[in-house]
C-alpha cells in the first residue's frame, strides 16, 4: 500500500475550505481528519474500582469516556446508584461539577458521602417526569454555551425506570401510553448526544432491568425506556448478584459480589467481566472494597499466590516477594510504588493489546490440527 504524504498547509487549507462550506449549509457543521475529530475520547472518569477502569477502558487510569453516554443497569440493590455515586465523587475529584437528577426521590446523602461525593458542591435536582428530565439536560447545556467553559460536567439520571411522563402523570390508572416514554428519550438522545463531546459532557444514565414474558432460550431481561438508549450509549454495564458475603462469626450477610458484564462497549473491547465486592456496615452507606476486587483478581490472574487461606505472596516486578495477609493487604497497597507495580501487572491481563490477541490466537486447541 503506498503511503501518501500530505502537506501541512494543504491539509489545513482542505479542511478550512470543507468546514466554511458545511457553515453556509449548517452553522454548526464542521470538519476535521478522523484521527483529530472532536469525537475523539481525551479523559475519563474513574467509577471507582480500578479493575472496572481497566476492563471499560482497556487502559490504566481509565474509566467511562467524557463526551458519551453510558448506561448502568442491574437488578435491584445490585450497586447501580452506588456506582454512579462514585462516578460523581470521582468527577469532582477532577475539579468538575456533579450533577444528579432524581426522580426515584431516594436519593441517600450517606451513601454519597461515604463514597466521597462532595454533598456542598453536588447539584442536585428533582424531577418528576421525564420532560423535566430534559429541560433540566437542556438548561446545563444553555449555561455552558453562554459561559463557553471547558469544565467537565457529570450528569447522572437516576433512574429511567423510575420515570413517568406528563401524560402518565396527568392521566388514570389504566390508561395507554404505550411508547410515549421510549419516544421522548429517543427525541432527547438525539437532540443532546452530539453536543456532549463538544462540550465535555458525560452523561450516566441508572436504568433497571425487566423480564421478557415468554422467552425461553437466550435473555429474557430488558430495560425500560426503548431501544434509543442501547443505540446511542456508548458503553453499556449490566450489574447482576453473584453471591453474599457472610460474617463467619454473627452470620449476618456484610457484604456482596456483583458481576459487572460490560454489554456493550464502543471505545474499547466489549463483553469483558469483572467481578467487585460491595460491603456495608452498620451505618447508613456502602461502598465498593477495592482490596478485595484487586486481591481476587490478583489471585485469578497469578500475581498473588495463595499459600495459606489468609496469607498471600506478591512477587514485585523488582524486588523480593512480599509476604501479606488479608488484613494487611490495605496498609500494602497504601504505599504507591507497590500500588502501582501491581496495577502494571494487572493490566498486563486485563488491557488487551495485539500482542495478547496473536499469543491468544496461537494457544488456541482450535487451530490444532489445521
Amino acid at each position: 500500500m503506498v503511503k501518501r504524504k500530505i502537506d501541512k498547509e494543504m491539509e489545513q487549507g482542505l479542511i478550512d475550505e470543507m468546514s466554511s462550506q458545511f457553515h453556509k449549509v449548517k452553522s454548526n457543521a464542521t470538519a476535521s481528519f478522523l484521527w483529530d475529530s472532536p469525537a475523539k475520547i481525551t479523559d475519563w472518569v474513574s467509577t471507582g474500582n480500578p479493575i472496572l477502569d481497566m476492563a471499560l477502558s482497556n487502559t490504566v487510569d481509565g474509566g467511562i469516556p467524557v463526551g458519551r453516554l453510558t448506561e448502568i443497569s442491574g437488578g435491584e440493590g445490585a450497586g447501580k446508584t452506588l456506582l454512579a455515586s462514585y462516578i460523581l465523587a470521582n468527577t469532582q475529584k477532577k475539579g468538575g461539577i456533579g450533577i444528579l437528577i432524581d426522580t426515584e426521590h431516594a436519593a441517600s446523602l450517606e451513601v454519597m458521602a461515604e463514597v466521597g461525593v462532595d454533598i456542598k458542591k453536588l447539584v442536585y435536582i428533582q424531577a418528576g417526569t421525564t420532560e423535566e428530565v430534559f429541560k433540566a439536560m437542556e438548561a446545563i447545556v444553555s449555561k455552558i454555551q453562554e459561559e463557553k467553559s471547558n469544565r467537565l460536567i457529570t450528569i447522572v439520571w437516576d433512574s429511567v425506570a423510575a420515570t413517568s411522563t406528563a401524560a402518565e402523570v396527568a392521566g388514570t390508572y389504566g390508561d395507554h401510553t404505550i411508547g410515549l416514554q421510549a419516544r421522548l428519550i429517543g427525541q432527547g438522545l438525539r437532540k443532546y448526544v452530539p453536543i456532549m463531546n463538544k462540550y465535555n459532557v458525560c452523561l450516566v444514565f441508572v436504568n433497571q432491568l425487566r423480564t421478557k414474558i415468554g422467552v425461553r432460550f437466550g435473555d429474557d431481561k430488558v430495560t425500560p425506556g426503548g431501544k434509543a438508549i442501547p443505540f446511542h450509549a456508548s458503553v453499556r454495564i449490566r450489574l447482576t448478584h453473584f453471591k453474599q458475603i457472610k460474617d463467619k462469626k454473627s452470620g449476618n450477610t456484610t457484604g456482596r459480589v456483583v458481576k459487572a458484564e460490560v454489554k456493550k462497549n464502543k471505545v474499547a473491547p466489549p463483553m469483558r467481566t469483572v467481578f467487585f465486592t460491595i460491603g456495608w456496615g452498620t451505618k447508613p452507606g456502602a461502598w465498593v472494597e477495592v482490596d478485595k476486587s484487586i486481591l481476587d483478581a490478583g489471585v485469578e490472574c497469578g500475581i498473588f499466590k495463595a499459600l495459606t487461606v489468609m496469607t498471600y505472596e506478591f512477587n514485585q516486578s523488582h524486588g523480593d516477594p512480599i509476604k501479606f495477609s488479608r488484613k494487611s493487604l490495605p496498609a500494602l497497597l497504601q504505599n504507591e510504588t507497590i500500588y502501582d507495580d501491581v496495577m502494571l501487572q494487572l493490566s498486563k491481563h486485563f488491557i488487551i493489546t495485539a500482542d495478547n490477541i496473536v499469543a491468544n490466537l496461537e494457544a488456541s486447541p482450535e487451530d490444532e490440527g489445521i
